[in-house]
This record gives C-alpha cells, structure tokens and sequence, in this order.
C-alpha cells in the first residue's frame, strides 16, 4: 500500500465478454472507477473503454471471499 490514508477499492470490469479485477487507491469511488476506465481501455484489443461492473471500497477489517460458478 502507498499511501495508507488513502482508501483502496476492488474494481471488477468487462472487456470483451473477459471479467477483469483490480485493487486500486483512490481517494473516493468516482475516481476508482474513473482509474478502473482508464486502465480498460489501455488492456483493450481496440482501445474502447470497457464496461465498469463494481467499485467496492474494501473495508481491512472484512475478510474477502470471491467464489465464481
């Protein structure tokens, strides 16, 4: 962690029918999402934006279980 003041947000996105996940530190959650926008664009095939499915603030007293079916 960089800054420990500074919040960190789990950010899931879609790029071409691919679920992506990314931890970022953003001092609220439009600029995580605004940050998770970028970095869609810079991982896809044709630079479009992708689509910005959640942007959760992570609490470090919450344990994070992620099951996918």
């Amino acid at each position: 962690m960089l800054f420990p003041s500074i919040p960190q947000y789990l950010c899931v996105y879609e790029i071409d029918s691919n679920l992506h996940m990314v931890v970022l530190q953003a001092r609220n959650s439009d600029t995580a999402e605004l940050f998770a926008l970028l970095r869609s664009m810079e991982e896809s095939s044709d630079y479009t934006f992708g689509k910005i499915l959640d942007v959760s603030e992570i609490d470090p007293s919450h344990h994070i279980s992620l099951t996918i079916h």
